[in-house]
């Protein structure tokens, strides 16, 4: 078996239009017939003490949403949402992502977003508070058959951000300021001698970031046998009074 691929074509980022309200639209996100995952961060320049994204959704219910993570859980980085849509069934679609913040701001946000053929295998998250290096080290036993993802929002100066281990898939910071919020992503195909992948990149000065490492896998779910999957979905029981 192979390892997935990231779209390169669609895999990029987006301004809002969503002026001063609660309500911010990325218009005409492209998700390509061969794609099996679509996975959107939404990032605000205001912190995760004073607003938090509400929802994200994507204007077609051919995108099944499987999850949505609130990514940025501590007060000083950018209030930073992630949501992933299993899109294996839906074909060729261009629609809309809509967030919604907890309240009205004019600040600058931005959407990162990637297309891939792999599926979720696995995904943890991390914030960093005024770093200028970082790395993600993320190991699997399905090391073979998957490539890892780092999903970040930063809360300025992305321009001087330089990807150090690992594929630059886009740096984007939305327009009108090197202060505004940015986001950026790097994927890595490659193993260390243990089967493990890394990602890192440097900065010129501390910035804080929320980031999301997605392993992405060329099975649905690479960890079923012929008995049946070896992670097996909750059951609920009747509780017996």
């Amino acid at each position: 078996m192979t390892q997935p691929t990231i779209i390169t074509a669609q895999t990029k980022g987006y301004s809002s239009t969503g002026g001063s309200t609660a309500t911010k639209t990325y218009a005409d996100v492209v998700v390509p017939a061969e794609a099996n995952t679509l996975i959107v961060l939404l990032a605000s320049s205001a912190f995760e003490t004073s607003r938090t994204w509400t929802d994200l959704t994507y204007g077609s219910a051919l995108a099944v949403r499987t999850h949505l993570v609130d990514v940025s859980a501590i007060g000083n980085s950018p209030s930073t949402v992630v949501a992933i849509f299993d899109v294996s069934e839906a074909g060729a679609l261009t629609e809309d992502v809509v967030g919604t913040l907890s309240s009205s701001s004019s600040l600058s946000t931005v959407c990162g977003v990637i297309c891939s053929t792999g599926f979720v295998e696995s995904y943890s998250t991390s914030v960093e508070r005024s770093t200028t290096t970082n790395q993600h080290r993320i190991f699997s036993p399905n090391y073979e058959n998957n490539i890892a993802v780092t999903l970040s929002s930063l809360d300025e100066d992305l321009p001087s951000l330089s990807i150090t281990n690992g594929t630059e898939l886009f740096k984007y910071q939305d327009a009108g300021s090197n202060l505004n919020v940015g986001t950026f992503a790097i994927s890595q195909s490659a193993n260390n001698s243990q089967g493990g992948k890394l990602t890192s990149y440097t900065l010129a000065s501390p910035e804080e970031s929320a980031t999301i490492n997605i392993l992405l896998s060329t099975q649905r779910n690479p960890f079923s046998t012929s008995f049946g999957p070896v992670i097996r979905p909750i059951i609920s029981h009747d509780v017996i009074s």
